[in-house]
């Protein structure tokens, strides 16, 4: 688990979503398929060579 949380820039929604269940001792689940990736995802981004 990445405590605070999965986003490094104060303010946002996933900076601190991680605190109470690393303090609490907890663990999440990761993603190692690419079909339940794409389920969890909020967002993506692709990637493409300038022209």
């Amino acid at each position: 688990m990445n405590a605070p949380g999965q986003d490094g820039r104060p303010g946002r929604k996933h900076y601190q979503d991680h605190v109470q269940p690393w303090r609490a001792g907890e663990y999440l689940p990761l993603a190692y398929t690419e079909s339940r990736i794409n389920a969890l995802a909020e967002w993506s981004y692709t990637l493409a060579p300038g022209g």
